[in-house]
């Protein structure tokens, strides 16, 4: 009974940081579904920028253009994905990252089952 439940534990963990390296997986590789389009470099950079909190200003020194082009960027970004402000972008962006997590850790356990 004890090898049992040492062995349950041993499983449970196992997946659990095969999820760990996903989710680390995906946020590194920072792939992104929100657009219609294949996504210029710039704007995932514009958006992580925005994650973070970061201003105008602050992106564009970051990303080493003008304000009016992060401006521009932005604009292009919130008509494309309809939405009006920073916030809103921000929730979709995390809310596509969840669904892609979950999507992964799905496909992940359906090829476990195979093992």
């Amino acid at each position: 009974m004890i090898s049992e439940m040492l062995a349950n534990q041993i499983s449970y963990e196992l997946h659990v940081y095969r999820e760990k390296l996903l989710i680390e997986e995906i946020i590194k590789t920072d792939r992104s579904s929100l657009f219609t389009r294949e996504p210029h470099n710039v704007d995932l950079r514009i958006i992580q920028n925005i994650t973070q909190g970061l201003k105008d200003k602050e992106i564009a020194d970051n990303l080493h253009i003008s304000v009016s082009t992060v401006r521009n960027h932005i604009n292009k970004l919130f008509e494309e994905l309809d939405v009006a402000s920073r916030s809103q972008l921000i929730s979709l962006h995390y809310e596509n990252k969840l669904h892609e997590i979950l999507h992964e850790v799905k496909m992940e356990n359906r090829n476990l089952k195979y093992f």
